[in-house]
């Protein structure tokens, strides 16, 4: 463990910089003439107008506003990449809830062999921009998306400028620290895209999309009924995930904890996890025996 709070400390140190491949990404090229018509319509972005090498997080909506799927889209000269971090619950399945409204559109959406690559620390702009000059690689925010068989060269190539490779332990305290979850362990297909912050993920501007009634109905309410948080608390392990989230006052059950991680300073433990309206003023909340509040 003080190896892995080693590393994290190294990376978020002013100007550090990590990377990581996420090993169940899928990416998916769409492509054809109607490509870009048919994914504004089926998508929470709005694409309409990105330029080539610019980059949205999107999400991909049941008719009744359920999540299909969570990725960054990026705009190339000919097509669009859908980048997922986690293939849930697989790449197949994804493409055919992608595609679920195609009637006659002339587009295709094929499964490529490419990496998603992860950059984390103070110093991943510069980075990310670095790479971006480059053609070989498609470099959304924190990310980086390369053809496979270039991954070898791409990590040499970061190693060279001190990017440190991150573990996956590493990884998950600086995924748990940004809020972003990952389809399969913090969200599926049973959550409902207003459980989500859906100002990065969708565009209030646009036309009508998949599922647009549901998220526009939640805005009117103005509440969710629940809503993933950034949980903390002190503790020596990690919990078991999912674990129920209860109010201690009452026992009532408050939500659940889907992912946790070690840290080595306060708070020892951080998490994500969906906490329901009714609870998320409380100011404790417990996984069995573990003590939790939500930060703010």
């Amino acid at each position: 463990m003080t190896s892995q709070f080693d590393l994290y400390k190294a990376i978020n140190a002013e100007s550090g910089v990590g990377y990581y491949v996420y090993p169940e990404a899928v990416v998916i090229r769409v492509s054809g003439p109607d490509a870009a018509r048919y994914l504004q319509g089926r998508i929470t972005q709005d694409i309409k107008n990105l330029q080539d090498g610019a980059c949205a997080e999107s999400l991909l909506l049941s008719p009744q506003g359920k999540i299909q799927g969570i990725f960054t889209v990026i705009k190339s000269a000919d097509c669009f990449f859908l980048a997922a971090r986690r293939a849930y619950p697989g790449a197949e399945e994804l493409i055919k809830s992608l595609l679920q409204f195609k009637v006659a559109d002339q587009l295709e959406a094929e499964v490529v062999p490419w990496s998603l690559l992860a950059l984390v620390g103070p110093g991943r702009p510069e980075t990310a921009n670095r790479l971006a000059a480059e053609s070989e690689y498609l470099c959304a925010a924190s990310e980086i998306l390369c053809e496979t068989s270039r991954l070898e060269q791409l990590k040499a190539k970061l190693e060279a400028d001190s990017v440190k490779q991150c573990s996956p332990e590493v990884f998950e305290m600086f995924r748990i620290d940004a809020g972003m979850p990952l389809a399969g362990i913090d969200i599926s297909e049973k959550n409902a895209a207003p459980d989500l912050e859906l100002a990065p993920l969708v565009s209030f501007k646009k036309g009508c999309y998949t599922g647009q009634e549901v998220v526009e109905m939640s805005i009117a309410r103005g509440k969710p009924n629940k809503q993933l948080v950034n949980l903390r608390g002190s503790a020596s392990e990690i919990p078991q995930t999912p674990a129920q989230l209860t109010v201690p006052t009452d026992g009532s059950r408050a939500g659940s904890l889907t992912s946790a991680a070690l840290y080595p300073n306060e708070p020892t433990l951080r998490g994500l996890g969906f906490v329901k309206s009714s609870a998320l003023s409380s100011p404790e909340l417990s996984a069995g025996a573990l003590s939790l509040s939500i930060s703010q």
